[in-house]
């Protein structure tokens, strides 16, 4: 009976996950412009068989692994070719990530029943299913869900390999091949965030951590226990982690496709060091972040249980849950290191810590079992006032993000109503459930924000893209200009928002190659003197060449250019790109006779 109830518990897991994670996605609001790169790279390939070395129009796409490119592709080929369009659609170029959500609440479900038990793994699959992470990154076409899952899937296996006495060769080839799936999908990243952690798991941690009476195997000592082992220990039974099959498994996977790149790509080893070290250092962004900048982030991405995060972060050192101290610190050391890591990185953005969501909403599960399966963890007066609290907090927050938001061009007054009035109801609802201990009604209510953010949030982020409008204003200006398909269109500075290949059909090269630029630039922010004058005189090399050459530019730039050097081109139009009134404009650029 009790295997038949944890089947069906399951069965009903998979079908949810399903839902939240694949409901919407052949609709909703367009794809972005990162998003739209993979997709016109895996379109390019089913067309023009670009398949080891991505293209992005005429140019070779290798700064950046290409397993999210080849997902896509093989989800079009699948999708679309059943339903007889053009490749690559919205479904396909979307479809690989919803799959990988939905094996990643898996795989978090099955960790959090290896490490806790049966009741507390199918809790960490519903509180995985249901985060705001695993709704955004599954309808998302970037790689960060393909990314997450693999690492996630690294970190069970080494857990699963390291569970037994004896180190378990066959999940540690489990290991070694997620790690190197996990490269493939955005190397070098994975490399930082599960070596460190796991090594200092191995050598520190985990004879820290272990319940006394377990027996462990090292080289140093058979049938050493957790009582007398120490890290001295430890490094000496690094050895047996070191899988033969696995190692050559990883290099096979993650080695033969920057090996063929380097042979095939002249100077790609300067690309990859502007994109990698220089993106860590900061040389390669303009925009400072602070050292603090994910930690309400990885709050908002582990919603609808937030306010569990910081006991589960450090629950590892708190009495009440010394019995899973052993799973605590190895999660602790996955979450916190990785945390640690992106922090140091000068360039941050909000979706580089979705691979590190899935150890913090496992160190959460023991403090939600708790507080919802097991007598009351504080006194009644406490847990009251604590509801009211969370009530009165989220009320302010609600009033504050309308205040915020509300005037916003990308944001529909209705649907922020709709979409902010819905979860703020199923929270305060939760929370006054909990006040008054209906503590399983607090937990459904919880549950079900999730969907309510999903059916709400998607259906509104349809009208809210303002950058489509600056696809729009720049396709029409070309329009109006006469620029057809036999017309080159280059993009002086920066990179070719992938949106007007894959929407409008408008091929815009860029003047210089990512090569060309990594080996003549040193920031983002700064365009060294050197790297204008070559602007300037290729321009003057294209235009000579075909007078039907359109360029289009920094508004600004241009402005600065102009004035100290001898443009060849005349302004034929100015675009402006946002409704602000000091927003961001663009010229293009031609030939002044226009013919």
């Amino acid at each position: 009976m009790k295997r038949n109830s944890f089947f069906t518990s399951k069965a009903f897991l998979i079908i949810f996950a399903a839902v939240m994670c694949g409901w919407g996605i052949h609709a909703g609001p367009r794809l972005g412009d990162h998003e739209s790169i993979n997709a016109q790279c895996a379109r390019q390939a089913i067309e023009e068989g670009h398949w080891l070395i991505p293209r992005f129009q005429d140019q070779s796409r290798v700064r950046k692994s290409p397993l999210g490119i080849w997902l896509i592709a093989a989800s079009s080929v699948v999708v679309d070719g059943v339903r007889g369009v053009e490749p690559v659609s919205e479904l396909a170029a979307r479809l690989p990530q919803a799959l990988a959500a939905v094996l990643n609440v898996l795989v978090i479900a099955w960790m959090g029943r290896r490490m806790y038990g049966d009741r507390a793994g199918r809790l960490a699959g519903w509180m995985a299913a249901v985060s705001v992470a695993t709704i955004y990154f599954s309808h998302s076409a970037l790689i960060e869900m393909t990314l997450t899952l693999f690492i996630t899937l690294s970190f069970a296996c080494f857990w699963r390999a390291c569970e037994e006495p004896k180190v378990s060769g066959k999940w540690l080839i489990g290991f070694y091949a997620s790690f190197a799936m996990a490269m493939m999908a955005k190397m070098p990243l994975p490399l930082m965030i599960i070596a460190p952690p796991l090594f200092i798991y191995w050598v520190f941690l985990r004879p820290a951590t272990m319940n006394p009476d377990e027996t462990f195997e090292t080289n140093a000592e058979e049938g050493a226990t957790a009582r007398n082992l120490n890290w001295v220990d430890q490094l000496k039974a690094i050895p047996s982690l070191l899988s033969v099959p696995g190692i050559l498994l990883f290099l096979l996977i993650c080695g033969a496709w920057p090996l063929y790149v380097y042979l095939n790509v002249d100077g790609v080893l300067s690309l990859w060091q502007a994109e990698y070290m220089g993106r860590f250092s900061g040389e390669m962004d303009d925009r400072a972040m602070p050292f603090w900048y994910y930690i309400p982030i990885v709050f908002g991405f582990v919603a609808p249980f937030a306010l569990f995060l910081g006991e589960g972060t450090i629950a590892v050192f708190l009495k009440p849950y010394a019995h899973r101290k052993h799973a605590l610190g190895f999660l602790f050391a996955w979450a916190i290191w990785g945390l640690f890591f992106l922090s140091l990185s000068s360039f941050k953005r909000p979706h580089y810590v979705a691979s590190i969501i899935p150890p913090f909403i496992l160190m959460m599960v023991p403090v939600v079992e708790r507080m919802y399966f097991e007598a009351l963890a504080y006194p009644k007066r406490i847990i009251k006032a604590f509801c009211d609290i969370c009530v009165i907090v989220i009320i302010v927050l609600v009033f504050v993000g309308i205040a915020n938001l509300k005037g916003k061009s990308f944001v529909s007054p209705s649907t922020l109503y709709v979409v902010v009035g819905l979860i703020a109801a199923c929270w305060c609802g939760a929370a006054i459930a909990y006040r008054i201990d209906r503590r399983m009604a607090s937990l459904v209510l919880l549950i079900a924000s999730g969907p309510v953010m999903l059916a709400a949030g998607w259906g509104g982020a349809a009208h809210m893209d303002a950058n489509d409008q600056r696809i729009e204003a720049v396709t029409t200006a070309l329009h109006d200009l006469g620029v057809t398909s036999e017309d080159k269109v280059v993009l002086v500075d920066g990179r070719v928002d992938a949106r007007f290949p894959f929407y409008a059909d408008l091929r815009i090269e860029r003047l210089f190659t990512p090569v060309e630029v990594a080996s003549m630039r040193t920031s983002r922010s700064e365009m060294p003197v050197e790297l204008l004058q070559a602007a300037a005189d290729k321009m003057r090399d294209l235009i000579t060449t075909n007078p039907r050459t359109f360029f289009i530019m920094d508004a600004q730039r241009f402005d600065y250019l102009s004035g100290d050097y001898d443009m060849p081109v005349a302004e034929l139009a100015r675009v402006k790109l946002t409704k602000e009134k000091k927003g961001k404009s663009c010229v293009i650029l031609g030939s002044e006779t226009k013919s």
